[in-house]
């Protein structure tokens, strides 16, 4: 995409399987390109360092998305708190439905054999950089 489009673009929404999120926002920055990653930014702390390094270098604005919190609400309730609107906030209590979906899921157990990849799905392909892994439906397609 790059090679084809890349003096048409000016921004890149990085909304690929998980472990490709950092080699593609890597790509697109030092192309040049602002970058709206998807969370998680990277499979490391250093490579969203990294990606914060070359942010700056090539001074272009990125951002990553947490489900809400890119949207108009957010900025117009910080721009609400900063003109003293809602008088001196001392204290803010927050709530959520998360989980909603199961957390620190352990890795499979394929003691008694692998599950076999759907075959409309290309897994190496999902793995991306990612380090090998069998297959397991506990990772795709999840819930």
């Amino acid at each position: 995409m790059f090679d084809r489009l890349g003096n048409r673009i000016d921004a890149v929404v990085v909304a690929t399987p998980d472990p490709m999120h950092f080699p593609v926002a890597m790509a697109a920055m030092q192309l040049g390109k602002y970058v709206f990653v998807e969370k998680r930014m990277g499979q490391t702390i250093g490579e969203v360092r990294k990606l914060a390094q070359l942010a700056g270098e090539k001074k272009v604005a990125t951002q990553m998305e947490i489900q809400g919190h890119a949207f108009e609400g957010m900025r117009i309730l910080r721009e609400l708190i900063d003109a003293g609107v809602l008088g001196d906030v001392r204290e803010i209590h927050m709530w959520t439905d998360r989980p909603i979906w199961p957390q620190g899921v352990k890795a499979p157990d394929h003691s008694k054999g692998v599950p076999a990849v759907p075959p409309t799905l290309d897994w190496s392909l999902w793995l991306g950089v990612a380090p090998e892994r069998a297959y397991d439906p506990a990772y795709l397609p999840f819930n």
